[in-house]
């Protein structure tokens, strides 16, 4: 199971990571954290963000970063 948070930046905001991937984990299956937002800013991802992936609106949509 994946689980998409959705922010303007992957900073996290000081969500709970470890909440969303327990989440994501379910009858004993491994799972996933996505963080869907409009910025990537990956030194601002702490608190576990940093193993979260990250999808760009502009990746999901199939365009380049300008």
């Amino acid at each position: 199971m994946i689980v998409v948070e959705n922010y303007f930046t992957s900073d996290g905001h000081g969500h709970n990571y470890d909440g969303y991937l327990g989440l994501s984990q379910r009858d004993g299956r491994r799972g996933a954290v996505v963080l869907l937002c409009a910025d990537e800013d990956s030194p601002l991802q702490a608190a576990g963000q940093e193993n979260a992936s990250v999808v760009t609106y502009g990746r999901l949509l199939g365009q380049a970063a300008g």
